[in-house]
């Protein structure tokens, strides 16, 4: 076979190879990522305090939920009272070698007709047989806790029954090096929508990536390391 007809056929296995990944990518975005940004969008709208039953039942609508489980039992869901979960993960990807485990969802209690409380958390951590425990002492919770290392979590907690010192930006389970596991954005009546907004800039990208998501600044705010 001549050179020109052997690169000829290179050239052709890395178009292929390209295009294979370019349609890879757009498949992972459009199963995993784009259907958790359009929940994130219609979740970040509910106000604890504010939101009504009605409110919920429309975001159930265009997004898989299911009412609370309680041994193996799904609860009835009324106005009177209601707890809804959603759950996106990264299926399939995350059993890739070097994939961490990306899971994103949120929980809706209502009460009464109105939402009392509604929490957001986005998480990524290894596969079990990925990475060894780490054991930290969290003095928020004045006990030894064990983390798995590269495994993070941010959550957004908004609460109708909030205390006004009891807002912002909570970090816990410091590791030795000073790198919180654990963000938390609390929300309540008295949040400005600048703050509101602040706590829902997520970054949802670790749903579709194969690499890259071992690390808090995939997973938590922008700038995470100055926040109170």
């Amino acid at each position: 076979m001549k050179s020109g007809s052997l690169f000829s056929v290179a050239a052709c296995v890395f178009a292929g190879i390209l295009l294979m990944a370019a349609v890879l990518f757009v498949g992972l975005k459009v199963f995993y990522q784009i259907p958790a940004e359009s929940f994130l969008k219609d979740f970040s709208a509910l106000k604890a305090g504010s939101s009504t039953f009605e409110d919920v039942q429309r975001i159930r609508a265009k997004h898989p939920g299911k009412s609370q489980n309680i041994a193996g039992v799904e609860q009835p869901c009324s106005a009177e009272s209601c707890e809804l979960m959603f759950a996106f993960a990264n299926w399939g990807l995350n059993s890739l070698p070097g994939a961490n485990v990306v899971t994103f969802g949120g929980n809706i209690l209502v009460k009464n007709g109105r939402v009392e409380a509604a929490t957001l958390i986005y998480q990524a951590r290894p596969r079990p047989d990925a990475k060894i425990p780490e054991q930290i002492d969290d003095p928020q919770r004045g006990k030894m806790q064990i983390v798995a290392s590269h495994a993070y979590m941010y959550a957004v907690v908004d609460a109708v029954d909030r205390a006004e010192n009891n807002y912002g930006i909570r970090k816990t389970d410091v590791d030795s090096s000073g790198i919180p596991h654990t963000l938390y954005s609390r929300l309540g009546p008295r949040s400005s929508p600048a703050d509101r907004k602040t706590a829902y800039s997520i970054d949802l990208s670790c749903l579709s990536k194969w690499y890259g998501c071992d690390n808090p600044t995939a997973i938590y705010l922008a700038h995470w390391q100055s926040l109170q």
